[in-house]
């Protein structure tokens, strides 16, 4: 009798699991679209879509805004990453100029949740565990500061985090050097410090007894092979636009507000003195209280984005990444991935401006994941896991709508 108690009481709890979950992911996921559709300006890539379509790199028509452009010899260009532009090729080919960047985030954003969930399930998690885990990584973390948003910004970062997710996958599952390789070289041609995530597929190659020297030399040439040309590529573009085989224009960009010319100016892009302010703003900026100067009461809505939000106030479940054993092999790379990766995302120059947290840190976001899958006792989730992802998932909601509302 009280193992058909116990077995009716599990099954109860796990479909209960599954429908809160199922709920959830639907309506956040609405508020996404919403959201996304609703942030239909910053639209460059589309723009440099429709350049590469005209048999150039600088902008066939100017974009309502010139932020962060590069103005050089009569013609405005776009300082960041080509591939974005390269993937909505197609979708300018057929339909124009549209907020395609809007469109497409949200089927993006769909593959990340998929593969974070295949991620989990491939880690040993059940379904069930899987999907909350999914639902974790895109509305209760940093992921966050982009979900809601499809500016040129957050979608370069959007279609990086696939990538990343795409790596790891096939790093996890196949482990074919050729397709890692064209996927971190697609990385490399969205976001430059997204793409350190090769430190973990090389290292991890190298240090695998169980392969060969010369096969070893083989998988590396597979794996380098793409990402080395991608690099050439590159190489040309920048010196053919910037005259600088280093420089994507990012240090002649027109960049929005003033403070951040002086910081550029003074540290250039990036700098060991710019990690102090980088850590702070990463992951000590508590959200900002909203006071009643007359009275120095909390007012509604009591807390809002003044800053970016440090990263454990938006992903507290993350905090969970310190449980994963050090001890083994697999979390020694994973770690060190994630400091080598952290560390030159800290030294960037730029701090955000209302954002839900520090999204650059986001380049680094994948392999906090793969940590806190590890750092999860069990590769189960208990009661107060799922809670926490809950409540995280409203708060970040809730600091959003604080930006809205005022």
């Amino acid at each position: 009798m009280n193992l058909s108690f116990k077995y009716l009481y599990n099954k109860v709890i796990k479909n209960l699991l599954l429908v809160i979950i199922l709920g959830q992911s639907f309506l956040f996921g609405l508020f996404a679209i919403y959201f996304n559709l609703r942030s239909n300006r910053f639209q460059e890539f589309v723009y440099l879509a429709d350049a590469f379509l005209h048999g150039q790199s600088n902008f066939y028509y100017l974009p309502p805004s010139l932020q962060d452009t590069v103005f050089i010899n009569g013609k405005y260009f776009w300082p960041q990453g080509i591939f974005p532009g390269i993937i909505l090729m197609p979708f300018v080919w057929l339909g124009g100029i549209l907020p395609w960047q809007s469109y497409l985030e949200i089927f993006l954003t769909l593959g990340i949740f998929y593969l974070a969930y295949k991620i989990a399930r491939v880690r040993g998690y059940n379904k069930i565990d899987s999907w909350w885990l999914g639902f974790a990584f895109v509305f209760a973390s940093l992921f966050a500061a982009i979900v809601y948003y499809s500016f040129v910004w957050q979608f370069a970062m959007c279609v990086s985090v696939l990538l990343s997710f795409l790596v790891l996958y096939e790093f996890l599952t196949k482990k074919r050097y050729f397709i890692l390789g064209v996927l971190s070289a697609c990385l490399l041609a969205t976001r430059g410090t997204a793409a350190l995530i090769l430190v973990l597929v090389v290292l991890d190659l190298l240090f695998d007894r169980a392969i060969l020297c010369n096969k070893k030399l083989i998988n590396l040439i597979k794996l380098l092979g793409p990402v080395l040309l991608i690099g050439i590529l590159i190489f040309w573009y920048n010196h053919f636009n910037f005259g600088n085989i280093w420089d994507m224009g990012h240090m002649q960009a027109a960049i929005e507000p003033p403070s951040q010319l002086l910081a550029r100016a003074k540290y250039g892009l990036f700098s060991l003195a710019s990690i102090p302010t980088g850590f702070y703003y990463s992951f000590l900026v508590p959200p900002s209280p909203i006071i009643d100067s007359d009275t120095l009461h909390l007012i509604p809505p009591y807390i809002t984005l003044g800053q970016p939000v440090g990263f454990f106030y938006l992903s507290p479940l993350f905090l969970l990444i310190f449980k994963a054993d050090a001890r083994r092999f697999y979390i020694k790379l994973l770690w060190f991935t994630a400091l080598v990766s952290t560390i030159v995302v800290l030294s960037w120059f730029f701090v955000s401006q209302n954002s839900l947290g520090s999204r650059f840190l986001i380049d680094t976001l994948p392999i906090y994941f793969l940590l806190l899958l590890e750092g999860i006792s069990g590769y189960k989730l208990k009661f107060w896991h799922y809670l926490v992802i809950a409540l995280s998932a409203w708060f970040n909601l809730y600091l959003l709508f604080t930006i809205v509302l005022l």
